[in-house]
């Protein structure tokens, strides 16, 4: 048995529920499970009864060969008995008859993790997952650009089954994002080599990640959430300043259901702005349906209804603009947005002057309608960000360029 073996001891107690996730040394290991109930205020038992308890604790232990290709774990909270599978993988693309396809994990052959180079850290946001088209795009894109990525799939416990329009995924925001601080620090990987960019609430489990870790070199919040505790969030967002984790800070605020707050407490934020009725009447039938199916929306009326659609589908511009701007450095674009935003540069100061509670510029887009493909495979109409035009300051005036 390994001398430096790892020790966990909970202090749980009644019927919550606790998963551990640990990187194991070869060796030989004994799993020890003792009651340390207090039980010297019992009036109903005996000593010799107390002694004769029989303690009833189910146990599950699932030992994977460790790889750092695909970590897979469970994630738990103190306020429930059921615990969320996570995990993390190597995003690696490949050329297949023009279309890029992401390699598999027991499949094809993806390179391990290194430490010594910077990874970039993708996550997912609400009713989401690594294998969305928004989600594999923004991988894609970060690869292409020659970079170290990896995705995480937190989606079991983001999926909000609940209700449409609950946020009761919000309480494993924390977990999600300490358990992949734990992967990364195992797998070696020190704060200044790991840059996050995140989704709606994937940007809140990336500021726990940083916050865990203690530090990391750079976050791209992509339109941060905006969430009530009316409808059962209980992340404190409120408490989100990406620049107090971060050498480096980014976010772009896209849509009424993000939080301009939130974004603006990055060392830079940029708002995102299309035009009016863009979509020309269309409605995206789905998303209105379940949002009907609330009663408190459903009577407000067609009006509401459908700028709920529209905050819906804007939301998700944040994601397609960062992946243009990624997309266009790594196909070697010649414009003033490609400097400003290439990846590689993005550790550095920014040639725009920091505003005080106040964006540092803003990105006029022409979205387009596309078709995605969710995880489970059904398709739906996508809005996406087309071409653009950014309006920001450095100093001595506005710089304006088309991209």
């Amino acid at each position: 048995m390994p001398s430096s073996r790892p020790n966990h001891v909970s202090n749980r107690d009644g019927g919550a529920g606790e998963s551990v996730s640990s990187v194991l040394p070869a060796g030989t290991y004994s799993l020890y499970i003792t009651d340390n109930t207090d039980y010297s205020q019992q009036t109903l038992l005996s000593k010799d009864e107390i002694s004769q308890l029989e303690l009833n604790v189910g146990v599950g232990v699932n030992i994977k060969p460790y790889t750092t290709q695909k970590i897979e774990g469970r994630i738990s909270i103190p306020e429930s008995g059921e615990s969320m599978p996570v995990s993390m993988g190597v995003a690696e693309f490949y050329e297949d008859n023009g279309a890029w396809k992401r390699k598999e994990f027991g499949i094809d052959e993806i390179n391990d993790l290194n430490p010594n180079q910077p990874v970039w850290v993708v996550v997912h946001g609400r009713g989401d997952s690594e294998n969305s088209d928004p989600m594999k795009e923004l991988a894609l894109n970060l690869g292409l650009n020659n970079l170290q990525v990896v995705t995480l799939d937190w989606s079991s416990a983001a999926d909000d089954n609940i209700s449409h329009i609950g946020l009761n995924g919000t309480k494993w925001i924390n977990g999600a994002g300490i358990w992949t601080a734990n992967q990364l620090k195992a797998a070696g990987f020190e704060g200044n080599n790991i840059n996050i960019v995140g989704h709606s609430w994937g940007t809140y489990v990336g500021y726990a990640m940083a916050e865990n870790i203690g530090q990391v070199n750079l976050i791209v919040a992509l339109d941060p959430a905006k969430d009530s505790h009316l409808l059962g969030s209980t992340f404190d967002e409120a408490s989100v300043r990406f620049s107090d984790v971060t050498n480096n800070s980014y976010a772009f605020h896209s849509s009424h259901f993000g939080n301009q707050d939130r974004a603006l407490s990055a060392d830079y934020s940029f708002k995102i702005k299309a035009p009016e009725n863009y979509e020309n009447g269309f409605w995206d039938t789905d998303i209105v349906r379940s949002y009907l199916r609330q009663e408190y929306l459903g009577i407000l009326g067609a009006e509401v209804i459908d700028e709920v659609t529209d905050a819906y589908r804007e939301h998700g511009f944040a994601v397609t603009l960062f992946s243009k701007l990624l997309k266009d450095t790594s196909d070697g674009s010649d414009n003033a947005i490609e400097d400003i935003f290439n990846p590689n540069s993005l550790s550095n100061q920014m040639p725009l002057t920091k505003r005080t509670d106040d964006f540092e510029g803003i990105f006029y887009v022409d979205p387009f309608e596309s078709t995605m493909t969710e995880a489970n495979g059904n398709t739906k109409p996508w809005w996406k960000v087309g071409s653009c035009s950014f309006l920001g300051y450095d100093g001595s005036g506005e710089i304006n360029c088309e991209g």
